[in-house]
């Protein structure tokens, strides 16, 4: 149904990347419930990612670029 409303970008980052990223969010649920955070990222992105992979028209490597980088990258892309 995403492919119809338009492109579709998949960014991506290491799992180390991801943890810090999100780490701090204290409001952000457990996934699994059962696991150590990290282990919660890697299984959830083992998971997903052929899922994501196959949907994405774009896949754009996140790691140590900027925010604003990355939207020129998009744009570029588009």
């Amino acid at each position: 149904m995403l492919k119809r409303t338009g492109k579709l970008f998949w960014l991506t980052a290491s799992v180390e990347t991801i943890a810090k990223r999100i780490g701090s969010d204290t409001q952000r649920p457990s996934l699994t419930g059962t696991k150590s955070f990290i282990d919660e990222i890697q299984d959830v992105l083992r998971e997903r990612a052929p899922k994501y992979q196959a949907a994405a028209d774009h896949v754009i490597e996140t790691e140590g670029k900027s925010v604003s980088q990355v939207a020129d990258e998009i744009l570029a892309r588009l």
